[in-house]
């Protein structure tokens, strides 16, 4: 059950979200529930109805957070920035912004 779970979950992930550098889809499969967040709202929908069908709870946040709502873009004021997998220093990098590039915030 779990891994047809992963599969619908990797499967809404590639229709909704196929550019990693341009949405975001954390979204894992946990014993009684389906727990991440999402930048797309047909994502969102989607996971919701497969948590429903598979009898787990769905506990996926919609992004960005309320917490940004009033200011939801920044500005890149370095050359290059990096642009990394993870808050931390020794993350991956996933891509590169260039200077007066605008950028959502989640």
């Amino acid at each position: 059950m779990v891994d047809r779970l992963e599969r619908d979950v990797a499967d809404v992930a590639r229709k909704w979200v196929p550019d990693a550098r341009l949405g975001v889809l954390e979204v894992t499969v946990e014993p009684e529930r389906l727990v991440g967040c999402t930048t797309s709202r047909d994502a969102l929908a989607a996971l919701r109805r497969i948590a429903a069908a598979a009898g787990r709870a769905a506990d996926i946040r919609l992004l960005p957070d309320a917490s940004v709502r009033d200011e939801p873009a920044a500005v890149v004021t370095a050359a290059l920035a990096p642009l990394l997998r993870e808050p931390r220093i020794t993350a991956d990098r996933v891509s590169e912004a260039l200077h007066g590039e605008p950028l959502a915030l989640l």
